[in-house]
């Protein structure tokens, strides 16, 4: 019914139905399913008796199974008298593995699949709304390029195994200094970008220092006590360039320039 009453309720398999008939029959969707999911259903209903059908609504419910996705399709039935209750035949359809292989393939065409940070893609995604917001507001942001020093050398004298735990632990620190609104992000190997929006060059220095300090620490991984430091390399909107690739080309030139001074250190473009 358009109030969400179910006045019959089967399924060709009854291992795939949630509850027996009995417990659904003469009771309505607000009665049984939680209210987000309930109000879905009852929206999918008001859109078919308008246009006589639905398509393509989806709830989510936490069954014994786990959690739970069905993709809810309803028709309008005809040849319905004028002085009874609209009634609607609704199909819903089990898309849990569906939905999680979108999910697997979203996080896998925005996430590095190994420190679980953004990569370049979220990164320019990221970058064009940072741009808008400097643009509107007049403000200012800055990019960092980060590359791990003497990284190689753990890599080939202990092996990739231990590298990566590195490479995995440094983000877990990253995120321990960023503000919400900054993004890290992995481009690949030892080689990261820091994105900080509305910060001028007094707060990238800030910035810059706090992570040559946290990086520096010693990383206990397995039975070694290794050390590393990192090499950053700072450009700033507008000054430096207005795009991405102009900005990230001059950062990584700037870090270069900061391992040829020492490493260890961080270094403005100029």
């Amino acid at each position: 019914g358009l109030d969400g009453t179910y006045y019959d309720y089967h399924s060709p398999d009854h291992t795939l139905l949630a509850a027996p008939p009995e417990v659904l029959l003469g009771k309505k969707v607000s009665d049984l399913l939680p209210l987000e999911a309930a109000n879905v259903c009852l929206m999918a209903l008001q859109e078919a008796n308008i246009s006589g059908y639905s398509k393509g609504k989806t709830i989510e419910l936490l069954l014994e199974q786990g959690t739970t996705y069905f993709e809810l399709s309803i028709a309008k039935k005809p040849h319905q008298n004028e002085d009874t209750q609209a009634k609607f035949i609704v199909l819903s359809r089990d898309i849990t593995e569906r939905k999680k292989a979108e999910e697997r393939n979203y996080y896998l065409a925005n996430f590095d699949s190994l420190t679980g940070l953004a990569n370049r893609i979220q990164l320019e995604n990221y970058f064009a709304y940072t741009l808008g917001l400097a643009k509107r507001h007049d403000s200012v942001f800055a990019l960092v390029f980060l590359d791990l020093d003497r990284f190689k050398e753990i890599n080939d004298s202990l092996g990739h195994h231990i590298g990566d735990k590195i490479l995995m632990e440094l983000p877990r620190r990253l995120q321990s200094i960023k503000r919400e609104s900054d993004m890290i992000a992995r481009l690949g190997g030892d080689e990261f970008m820091i994105l900080l929006p509305n910060t001028d060059k007094e707060g990238a220095t800030h910035v810059a220092q706090k992570i040559l300090d946290i990086t520096s620490q010693p990383y206990h991984i397995e039975k070694h006590l290794l050390c590393t430091t990192a090499s950053l390399g700072i450009a700033l909107y507008p000054q430096d360039g207005i795009d991405l690739e102009i900005l990230s080309q001059k950062a990584d030139i700037a870090m270069y320039k900061a391992k040829e001074l020492g490493r260890n250190q961080y270094h403005f473009v100029q």
